[in-house]
């Protein structure tokens, strides 16, 4: 078996001092493990039903996710999912009565015109024992070691307009951990080690990382059904909360200005929903160096049609554009070119006077659809993604799954007799490169040339965590309860680490993350405790041949008044 050395040590693991920091790395997050399981056992008494509180509903957040769950057993009407983060005039719309769902009082959305109110704040604590690990938690890098968490908010709401302010603070450890050599030296010897580069630090740097960001927050102004405004917010686009092509919770949300429908607007039973935005992307001090500065702007535009003959039935399709600042000045027709630009480039070659159509920017898009049956308590869905678009028809037609990220969803809802709902989810998402590799290069999703930095937002990628040139499937069975919410969930994910032209007979290019997360929220009257444990095992990390056993534990206190 390979043994693993930190730079600092002078013997391997078969040491007895490497034998008892071996020792204190499995004690110390079981102890902790133990403690937090206990705190979070249920109260004797079921929550009071008069403790509703103001709760922060962004894209992806548990309480999203329970309001998903609502509409699948048809506890709430059904309402497209595909465009998030909501507002508060369509949570409002989706708001549960206090007596038809298990969490009762404790969910509320408040139902008054003007009104200032606190959202709550939540302090939470992250423990990776052996390397960094965790996804789909907002601005939150959680690296090896202890990483500590701390965010508030407030509403404030008159009328048409609508102030959110939400911000987080974080500090990591980031406790010293092997990582896989690059061939750089200085600070970009922490970031990704695939040579086709991408703003994704194996580690941020050598000491405590930590940042205050601007979190969840939102300015909103609505009326005559459209909506507009300006947010660092996380935006949700596709049906997937999990692993979304185009846009999730998985990196901090970046600034941007952003414009749509309030709520689907429908004539002849036909309803559109749609959204528009134009913002500014951020590095890390760990990505490679951009061609033309550090400024980056993305635009995009997604939106969703549903029919009132096909009830729980939504379509839609979203676009992203990347570019540089310093490419030219950004223009009105620059930020809306995901609205008008053609999807082919033999048109925008044509267009441009060129031979390609390229231009220094980067593309994706997708296609999704979801369909919910309450009466059933089922819910499909399924996404198509592609990293850049087509030259032209033919080629579109001929090699679809060029440069591609699939993802196929389902749903199981059901009522028990003591009135409580439990949830039976899995999903498969796949983006290998394909057999047409050898003769045209794929490039993995969210990496692309010239603009290095790819689809991250400050090193984290801001769609799907999980598709970096492989493919994976998670499977999740959920509980919720008038004192809370348990859930267990498998996740196995695998990434590619080496183009076709760089394999090496006999070994794998690939890394293999399985991973079993148990995880528990007690509801305690004005506060809320969740508690997490998760066991990760990791096979040929960084294509090392090594296998990594980590184990993340986490806790989140939430108070609310």
């Amino acid at each position: 078996m390979k043994a693993w050395v930190r730079a600092d040590d002078t013997c391997t693991t078969s040491c007895p001092r490497a034998s008892r920091r071996a020792a204190r790395t499995l004690v110390r997050p079981l102890l902790l493990l133990a403690a937090v399981f206990a705190l979070s056992r249920p109260a004797a008494a079921q929550v009071k039903r008069d403790s509703s509180v103001d709760w922060l509903i962004s894209a992806g957040s548990a309480p999203e996710e329970y309001l998903r769950v609502l509409q699948l057993v048809g506890i709430v009407p059904s309402y497209p999912w595909s465009v998030r983060a909501f507002s508060s005039d369509e949570l409002r719309k989706l708001a549960p009565s206090a007596t038809a769902n298990p969490w009762g009082g404790k969910f509320a959305v408040r139902d008054h015109a003007a009104a200032f109110s606190l959202t709550g704040a939540e302090a939470g604590l992250v423990y990776n024992s052996r390397v960094p690990y965790g996804s789909n938690d907002g601005a939150v890098w959680a690296g090896r070691g202890l990483t500590s968490t701390f965010t508030a908010g407030a509403r404030f709401a008159y009328g048409p307009a609508e102030l959110i302010v939400a911000p987080i603070l974080f500090r990591a450890q980031n406790a010293q951990f092997p990582i896989a050599a690059n061939g750089n030296s200085g600070s970009l010897a922490f970031a990704d080690a695939r040579t086709s580069g991408i703003d994704q630090p194996q580690r941020f740097g050598d000491t405590p990382y930590q940042r205050f960001d601007p979190g969840q927050s939102t300015a909103r102004l609505s009326g005559f059904g459209l909506t507009g405004g300006f947010s660092t917010a996380n935006e949700g686009w596709g049906p997937s909360t999990a692993e979304p092509f185009l846009l999730g919770n998985n990196a901090a949300g970046f600034r941007h200005l952003f414009f749509g429908t309030a709520r689907p607007l429908g004539l002849a039973g036909i309803a559109v929903h749609t959204r528009v935005i134009a913002g500014k992307l951020d590095q890390s001090d760990y990505s490679p160096p951009p061609v033309q500065g550090r400024g980056r702007y993305l635009s995009g535009i997604v939106g969703v049609v549903t029919a009132r003959q096909f009830p729980g039935l939504e379509l839609g399709a979203g676009r992203l554009f990347h570019n540089y600042f310093a490419d030219s000045s950004v223009t009105l027709g620059k930020v809306l070119r995901p609205v008008y630009q053609g999807l082919l480039k033999k048109g925008r070659a044509e267009a441009l006077g060129t031979t390609t159509g390229d231009e220094p920017d980067n593309q994706l898009a997708s296609l999704f659809a979801r369909w919910v049956f309450p009466a059933s308590g089922v819910e499909v869905y399924g996404e198509y993604g592609r990293e850049d678009s087509g030259y032209d028809l033919r080629d579109v037609i001929l090699e679809p799954d060029h440069d591609v990220g699939i993802i196929v969803g389902f749903k199981k809802g059901w009522r028990r007799p003591s009135g409580a709902l439990s949830v039976l989810s899995a999903e498969i998402f796949n983006d290998r490169l394909s057999h047409l590799n050898p003769v045209r290069p794929q490039s993995v999703p969210y990496i692309h040339t010239p603009i290095l930095e790819g689809h991250t937002e400050r090193g984290q990628i801001l769609g799907a965590p999980d598709l970096r040139g492989g493919g994976g499937e998670s499977l999740n069975f959920e509980s919720y309860t008038a004192n809370g919410r348990a859930s267990v969930q498998y996740t196995r994910a695998s990434r590619i680490q080496q183009q076709f032209e760089e394999r090496q007979p006999g070994k794998s290019p690939f890394d293999v993350t399985h991973s079993l997360d148990f995880r528990r929220t007690t509801f305690r009257h004005f506060a809320d405790f969740t508690a997490g444990a998760t066991a990760v095992y990791e096979t040929n990390r960084d294509l090392s041949g090594a296998n990594i056993f980590n184990v993340r534990v986490s806790t989140q206190f939430s108070a609310h008044w």
